[in-house]
């Protein structure tokens, strides 16, 4: 039997990006903090179900080895499905998982599940636009249209401290790739501090569903 229900019709919005993100024992260095202070700041807490997706209805995705390529949450008071649809082909340099996501935004259901893991976060955010085939530094300015944000946040679990550092490019899904590959690299040179990218590696780079599948208890 389903935990849940959730109606399409009722859905909020849908969005396809592409992803890729790292996950950090402890505080982000200063020189990081300190590159993003101008940015934009959020601050609040989501709560994750991590169930195994083959246990709810009407949504999308699949569990194996218990990789969880679905993540559930609940934020700013409605519910939040975001199914993984593919891997993009690896890229050597990026060292990465770059993966592809829909996301669907539905109001609140009423009944969670008693593996909710809740997480604060503080989000920073630098976003930059792709324009005329050049990726450019617009730092807290909203977009729309073709884009990627760098996203710097301080998580709190179960009293424990990390940060997560990614990229989300977001608009023409057929230009998605390119625009966060781009992005990436003129991140780097704009930062310029040479031993950050040595802290990316293909080992640390997770989604949110299976990096939190370590606090399943």
């Amino acid at each position: 039997m389903a935990l849940f229900q959730v109606d399409n019709s009722s859905k909020l919005f849908t969005i396809e990006t592409i992803e890729v993100r790292w996950f950090f024992e402890g505080k982000a260095p200063i020189y990081l903090m300190d590159f993003f202070k101008e940015s934009l700041v959020d601050v609040r807490q989501d709560g994750y179900w991590l169930e195994p997706i083959g246990k709810f209805a009407n949504v999308k995705g699949k569990s194996e080895d218990n990789i969880f390529l679905a993540g559930i949450k609940w934020r700013e008071g409605r519910l939040e499905i975001k199914s993984r649809k593919n891997i993009e082909a690896h890229d050597k340099n990026i060292p990465g998982i770059i993966e592809r996501w829909e996301k669907t935004g539905y109001p609140e259901v009423k009944e969670k599940s008693r593996k909710i893991i809740e997480v604060d976060k503080k989000r920073r955010q630098r976003r930059y636009v792709y324009h005329k085939g050049k990726i450019v530094n617009t730092s807290n300015v909203f977009i729309q249209g073709n884009g990627c944000a760098a996203e710097l946040t301080q998580l709190n679990v179960y009293d424990e401290t990390f940060w997560t550092f990614s990229f989300e490019a977001f608009g023409d899904i057929e230009k998605q790739t390119r625009i966060l590959k781009d992005t990436f690299f003129f991140f780097l040179s704009e930062l310029g501090e040479k031993d950050f990218p040595g802290k990316l590696t293909v080992a640390n780079s997770l989604s949110y569903p299976e990096w939190l599948c370590r606090f399943i208890k």
